[in-house]
């Protein structure tokens, strides 16, 4: 565009930032944005919201959430933050912290409401896909932070001469991170000299707050959301938290324990139908990922959606045959296929994938793949890899030669992953002679060996697929292969 003499547009600018977010290649995303960015700070080319957006995209997937919050504090000084689209792209960041972002999004979300903001949809999947993949750290001060109300300070919004000066030069890098005593503090900040958003701007973002809910408060239709048990429990989602019933956070594990912290599958539709927010299908499925992993849990969500007058899809129904595998129960994971059925859904080869999760048995495996081919699939290297996965945990060599031997049979190549998986496999166990003395566990493994070693010479690898390959198109394909 340069040399042809064309100038560049915002739309340009946002689709470059979003495109260095979206790179397989993290590091250097990053580092393009950050060079893309000092030139138009040198050009003295000023970025509209959306544009600002796609930048905070990148700090929050390819940097860290520090980077990102000097991004929105930036983009807040300039333009008046009042719809959920930036905090969303926050909560992209917080999911990327596997260990503290459930605690940082919970921070987030304080924050959001304590500047009038109201979430959307998005904020509410994106929220429960933190409480899904990420952890709340260490408990007690967690506790201690979501706890206290009233010290609550809003993020701030304005800053010095001198740390505007900092930020002149770029994303400042942080090397303090995580040390510290406050180290899961994120955006409770007693130190701030200057408190959050007041005056005019906090007046207009209750307005435009306001006449957002107004209008879909009239284009949609929410239902009664059923009684449960859990509804009367502290919510951490709530400014006002009733820390009578709370005696500890210990032993916050698992998704489920985390989503009680939220008030369980009652207390967050609650809070949807008070921001009139209406769930979908995705959301429904995402929650299922989170509720207990008991069948009870899950008749109750499928009961739950048919309030909403929301049809499960294929997708949804893979996660609940997900979530019973992984319970290593293949009857009770079974029991869900009549139930798709009843509903005219047919299962897809990423039902049988995870439905090889619990075929701990060789005769459970073998049988797996017999069905494959009558559904009309064609058994691929994500299933094999699970069923050799299986048969790692329970050591059953005889169970890993079948796998191999079907391989071999209906001509699937083995891909990276599996060759590392069986490269695994077939290794001695750490210091062993195996010359000391006879022992028949080793024997198995000497004859996996054997076989696996002829296997490799009969079959080819299937070549890792080039993380671009998916954006070409037929055309170009073919102009290479000719």
């Amino acid at each position: 565009m340069k040399k042809r003499g064309l100038v560049p547009t915002d739309a340009t600018y946002t689709a470059l930032f979003n495109a260095c977010a979206e790179s397989p290649w993290k590091d250097s995303g990053l580092q393009h944005a950050l060079k893309l960015r000092k030139e138009l700070m040198d050009k003295n080319i000023q970025l509209n919201p959306i544009t600002y957006r796609s930048l905070l995209k990148v700090c929050a997937l390819n940097s860290g959430l520090q980077d990102s919050f000097e991004i929105f504090k930036e983009m807040a000084q300039k333009f008046c933050v009042t719809g959920p689209e930036t905090f969303n792209v926050l909560f992209m960041g917080c999911i990327k912290d596997k260990e503290l972002g459930f605690l940082y999004a919970l921070q987030l979300w304080r924050q959001m409401l304590h500047m009038g903001v109201k979430p959307d949809i998005n904020t509410y999947n994106l929220l429960i896909r933190a409480t899904r993949d990420c952890g709340i750290g260490d408990a007690a001060e967690a506790l201690h932070l979501l706890t206290k109300s009233k010290d609550l300070v809003p993020l701030s919004l304005s800053a010095g001469k001198e740390e505007q000066g900092r930020k002149s030069h770029g994303i400042k890098k942080r090397k303090e991170g995580r040390e510290g005593p406050g180290k899961q503090q994120l955006l409770l900040d007693r130190s701030s000299s200057v408190s959050g958003v007041t005056g005019s701007d906090g007046a207009a973002m209750e307005l435009a707050g306001s006449q957002k809910l107004a209008e879909m408060s009239r284009d949609r239709h929410f239902p009664s959301v059923p009684s449960f048990d859990s509804s009367n429990l502290p919510n951490l989602l709530d400014l006002s938290i009733n820390t009578n019933n709370m005696v500890s956070l210990a032993n916050v594990n698992t998704p489920s324990d985390r989503l009680a912290l939220i008030g369980d599958l009652g207390g967050i539709l609650h809070k949807m139908k008070e921001d009139k927010v209406c769930p979908t299908i995705k959301t429904f499925t995402l929650l299922a990922e989170v509720v207990k992993p008991d069948v009870e849990s899950e008749a109750t969500l499928l009961d739950v959606i048919g309030t909403y007058g929301i049809q499960p899809d294929l997708t949804f129904f893979n996660t609940l045959v997900l979530k019973r595998s992984k319970t290593m129960n293949l009857k009770s994971t079974l029991e869900l296929l009549p139930t798709m059925a009843q509903r005219g859904i047919a299962p897809n080869i990423h039902t049988f994938c995870n439905l090889a999760r619990a075929c701990l048995k060789k005769e459970e495996g073998l049988q797996l793949l017999e069905d494959i081919t009558i559904a009309g699939f064609h058994p691929n290297n994500n299933v094999y890899s699970t069923l050799i996965n299986a048969a790692i945990k329970r050591l059953d060599y005889d169970y890993l030669i079948s796998i191999l031997r079907d391989m071999r049979n209906r001509n699937v190549n083995p891909n990276e992953v599996v060759i590392r998986q069986l490269e695994f496999a077939a290794q001695y166990p750490p210091n062993f002679d195996r010359y000391c003395k006879k022992n028949v566990f080793l024997e198995k493994i000497d004859g996996f060996r054997g076989y696996y070693t002829r296997w490799l010479e009969w079959m080819d690898a299937e070549e890792t697929e080039h993380p671009w390959q998916k954006y070409r198109t037929l055309a170009q394909s073919d102009s290479e292969t000719n």
